[in-house]
């Protein structure tokens, strides 16, 4: 869910999100910046994530943003 409301963010909105303690964002499958750009502007192209699940392993997980009236999740 995290990725799909990252990835509509503005930018600086984005960079401020990203310089506070990771103590709860899960990177496991990203390990450096252009990794997560590249799967932001992944998400972006889709309007949606798509992954599997992390709480269950028979459950895929799909999340769109709710953007205001102006763009913003």
């Amino acid at each position: 869910i995290g990725w799909a409301i990252l990835a509509f963010l503005p930018e600086a909105d984005l960079a401020r999100v990203l310089k506070q303690p990771a103590r709860q964002r899960d990177f496991r499958e990203i390990s450096t910046p252009p990794d997560l750009d590249k799967l932001l502007a992944s998400v972006r192209k889709q309007g949606c994530a798509l992954s599997a699940s992390r709480v269950s392993t028979d459950l895929t997980v799909l999340a769109v943003p709710v953007l205001d009236r102006d763009g913003y999740p």
